[in-house]
């Protein structure tokens, strides 16, 4: 489920793509072991701007959308604000519903509405996705961290590099100054 469009959510879906395939492939596994995959989001708002409630995609010839690639991967965006504008027979209207308005009005939704409100209520599950919420965010800051490190060594290195550099061009200069007083002697 996301919540924020981060302007990321395609790249995170390619992402997301290419993790389940590296698990389902194995070394030296065979391509035909791939399954069919689906990567999904659940999404308030319409990252995409055309107003669906869905968006499907594949991926297809460019020059001839009657030809797919068929890798059987599948990426679909959810987008519960727009649920209104499917049938009421389509079968995720019910859950889009839900996410919209916390409203539970059939047998499906009501299980999942009284399942969340057990949980809500649960203090061992609480305590647990605090301290899940809390791993992300520290494993977030390391990530952070370390990139921030990693930045700093390479600018000392850049550093240290430019004045290696300038060492040498010195040195070459006296060296050169020093000839040319032998020369005028």
């Amino acid at each position: 489920m996301q919540i924020v469009d981060t302007k990321e959510l395609p790249k995170r879906a390619r992402y997301y793509q290419s993790v389940r395939d590296t698990n389902d492939l194995r070394k030296g596994a065979m391509y035909k072991s791939l399954k069919d995959q689906y990567v999904l989001f659940i999404c308030p708002d319409d990252i995409f701007g055309a107003k669906l409630p869905i968006y499907s995609f594949q991926n297809y010839a460019t020059e001839n959308k009657n030809i797919s690639l068929n890798d059987r991967s599948f990426k679909n965006f959810y987008i519960f604000n727009e649920y209104n504008k499917l049938p009421d027979a389509h079968p995720l209207k019910p859950y889009l519903k839900y996410f919209a308005t916390n409203t539970a009005d059939s047998a499906e939704t009501k299980n999942i509405h009284t399942k969340v409100q057990w949980y809500q209520a649960d203090e061992d599950t609480q305590e647990r996705y605090m301290t899940w919420e809390q791993e992300i965010q520290l494993a977030r800051e390391d990530a952070a961290e370390a990139a921030a490190e990693k930045e700093r060594e390479r600018n000392q290195k850049i550093i240290a590099a430019k004045d290696n550099a300038l060492a040498e061009k010195d040195r070459r200069i006296a060296e050169l100054e020093a000839k040319l007083a032998e020369m005028q002697k």
